[in-house]
């Protein structure tokens, strides 16, 4: 093929989306020829078509699991390497390949290695992910998906980690930043947590000690009774509730509202209102453990500097400030919560949490945008960006992917077809979704990538392919211009009314 990169462009009716699945060997023809240079396209064996030729559309499934794992799956052509399995694991697995033979089914081990990079000619999968990731403008997201990491780091990264610490609580002293973030400090109340983080000043590593199932903790209840604070709490756990029921009766459930505003859910509503009934005819003494419960759940859920309650008050405060302290001496040894520690790393935050070691102010507009942005400056000034963008590799994208937007499912989808290292290249509108910018942005960092092989890229939006060496115009099923974009736009008839 004389032109290496080609646009197909056409109208709703012009068939250039079947133009990317035949060459895709998604759909057959059922008549005519379709080859390339001497080869039968059809009648090439799918081993050779699923290794050289990669295929990504505009609603390219996203697979559970890492973000590499998304990327390596396009290479998993046969099992490579086999498990060696020992002793009771021997066993089962020889039980499992007579099973599968039995039943006609693969003997093929899911657990053997299925990464061919021979078929590829990649030495090293991970930097050719982090590669093509650069290639569709991922490497911003990769740095931000490792700075929202948590779990053990490798001693020198720690290290950085902890001079970036120094050097955010150095930049945010200054009286134009200082204003947007609470420093985390032991001995004093954190005005933008909330009465939960308070108390645990770190994070729960027992989810019988997260913050939103600390009321249903008898040894923490226990621990507040010790301290003369459940009393104080339950009473204003009365006061949120009979101020979440008089805002919230009128309002429907699904409503907004609720989820934005409301400390009760639509579903609990009721059972708070049976609750203050009972208050209002028996008084406290007469609650049951759940409903102390429940009234202790609410005020636990307060920012002081966001709701504007007068909960706590500053005797409360302090109280909290001194149970703070004999939680920590009454669980340290139990491993339960890491405690923040402005000279240690905490695995259970995440590192832009490490980091920052404080706060967001909730009264200062953008705060937390402003602070992420101030974080991710220092993170680069310590030499961070290189790590923690291969720490991105291993986001969990969630169930179908629904941890990333519908761009980065694009991006992606792009990133794993260029992760195949093909000869050719079909891409059928996989752009559609994102902002004109990044979409010309990410065109042509893929044209640049692809220098020497074939791409071929069916376009939604014509005026894309003056990037291209080649346009093809369709019509119905057939071309009808074909030529050098500027030529086509001026002399042409069909392209320039695409065009209009």
């Amino acid at each position: 093929m004389k032109h290496y990169d080609v646009a197909v462009v056409g109208a709703g009716e012009s068939a250039r989306d079947d133009v990317a699945q035949l060459l895709a060997r998604l759909a057959l023809p059922t008549a005519g020829r379709l080859t390339i240079g001497a080869l039968s396209l059809p009648d090439v064996h799918l081993a050779v078509t699923g290794s050289r030729i990669a295929y990504a559309a505009r609603n390219g499934h996203v697979f559970s699991g890492t973000l590499l794992h998304n990327l390596l799956y396009g290479l998993k052509h046969r099992q490579v390497a086999p498990v060696t399995y020992e002793g009771e694991d021997a066993r089962r697995e020889e039980a499992r390949r007579r099973d599968a033979e039995a039943s006609g089914n693969t003997t093929d081990d899911i657990n053997a290695s299925w990464i061919d990079v021979e078929v590829t000619g990649i030495e090293d999968p991970q930097a050719h992910g982090l590669e093509v990731l650069r290639v569709v403008a991922m490497d911003e997201e990769l740095f931000g998906f490792g700075l929202a990491s948590r779990g053990s780091v490798a001693p020198e990264l720690e290290a950085l980690v902890l001079d970036a610490r120094a050097r955010m609580r150095d930049r945010v002293a200054s009286p134009e930043l200082a204003t947007l973030v609470e420093l985390y400090d032991r001995d004093r109340y954190i005005e933008n947590a909330t009465v939960a983080e308070n108390l645990l000043f770190g994070a729960a590593i027992d989810p019988a000690f997260a913050p939103e199932r600390l009321a249903a903790n008898a040894e923490v209840r226990k621990l507040l009774d010790d301290m003369g604070l459940s009393a104080d709490l339950e009473k204003a756990g009365i006061e949120v509730a009979r101020l979440m029921i008089e805002l919230f009766a009128d309002e429907p459930p699904a409503s907004p509202l609720f989820a934005e505003y409301s400390f009760i859910s639509p579903e609990d509503l009721d059972d708070f209102r049976t609750l203050l009934r009972r208050l209002d005819e028996k008084g406290r003494g007469a609650l049951p453990a759940r409903s102390r419960e429940m009234l202790l759940s609410l005020p636990l859920k307060l920012v002081a500097a966001r709701h504007r309650l007068g909960i706590p008050d500053d005797s409360m405060r302090e109280r909290l400030v001194a149970a703070r302290h004999e939680f920590a001496r009454r669980f340290a040894d139990r491993g339960v919560v890491e405690f923040a520690d402005p000279l240690r790393f905490a695995r259970a935050l995440t590192i832009r949490d490490n980091i920052l070691f404080g706060h967001p102010v909730y009264e200062q507009a953008r705060a937390p945008e402003r602070l992420t942005e101030l974080v991710r400056e220092v993170a680069r000034e310590v030499g961070m960006e290189p790590a923690l963008i291969r720490r991105g590799l291993d986001f969990d994208v969630g169930a179908s992917g629904a941890r990333l937007s519908y761009s980065q499912k694009q991006r992606l989808a792009i990133a794993r077809a260029l992760m195949k290292n093909p000869d050719l290249l079909v891409l059928d509108e996989p752009t559609s979704g994102l902002d004109p910018a990044l979409e010309r942005k990410v065109i042509a960092g893929v044209l640049d990538w692809a220098r020497g092989r074939t791409v071929v890229w069916s376009l939604g939006q014509p005026s894309l392919a003056r990037s291209f060496g080649r346009v093809l115009v369709l019509e119905q099923g057939r071309v009808v211009e074909d030529g050098v974009f500027d030529r086509l736009a001026k002399e042409g008839s069909a392209l320039p009314k695409l065009l209009a």
